[in-house]
């Protein structure tokens, strides 16, 4: 019931993956998406492009690109932030957001790029990056240069539960108690405070979703 859960705060959209061979929203489906957009739950639109799947298509992609495209206008006409999914797509969603313009705050979540493609978002309109528990496994030396060198008021941070989890967490519940991990491992790189952290990304995640801080 909507009562039971009024703490609760999402984004609405469509994972890339689902757009791949999804058909053109009918009428129907329009309006049970507005009903969404008319929640004062929603705080944030969601979209991307992911082009992991095995034998994905050139018109699977396309169909993945229209819909990023209609989200984008969503997006604007709504003033939504966007969270965006760009998993093996970065070069494709750039040029999209030059093609077609962002006019609200948008984070790229699951972030796992460099600092060179970091700074090609930033200034296609992207603000704000999702650091979760990719930033703590070995291997990831190209993402922990981007989190070095990119300012802290564009960190936002993200357990992406299920899924990502820290290094240390492999094999737990991924839940929001590994965000401790996370920050001080943010901390860590940046020659930070733990707690300058903790209260930069909390800010941070208020003004992305234009909650009350």
């Amino acid at each position: 019931p909507k009562q039971e859960f009024s703490w609760v705060y999402f984004g609405s959209g469509l994972h890339p993956k689902s757009a791949t061979n999804t058909a053109d929203w009918d009428e129907q489906t329009k309006q049970e998406f507005q009903q969404y957009l008319q929640d004062e739950r929603t705080v944030a639109l969601k979209t991307g492009l992911d082009y992991s799947m095995k034998n994905l298509q050139d018109n699977q992609k396309e169909r993945q690109k229209k819909f990023f495209r209609m989200f984008i206008d969503l997006a604007n006409k709504n003033k939504l932030p966007l969270v965006l999914h760009i998993r093996d797509a970065a070069e494709d969603a750039i040029e999209l957001l030059k093609e077609y313009p962002i006019q609200v705050e948008a984070v790229v979540h699951c972030y796992t790029y460099n600092w060179e493609i970091t700074q090609r978002f930033m200034e296609v309109g992207v603000k704000y990056f999702g650091i979760g528990g990719q930033i703590t496994r070995d291997g990831m030396d190209d993402l922990r240069e981007a989190v070095k060198n990119m300012s802290l008021e564009t960190v936002v941070l993200e357990t992406d539960a299920p899924f990502v989890r820290p290094k240390d967490y492999i094999g737990k519940v991924n839940t929001s108690l590994s965000l401790k991990v996370i920050i001080e491992t943010i901390a860590e790189i940046k020659k930070l405070k733990v707690e300058d952290v903790v209260r930069q990304t909390y800010v941070n995640a208020c003004r992305l979703y234009k909650l009350d801080e």
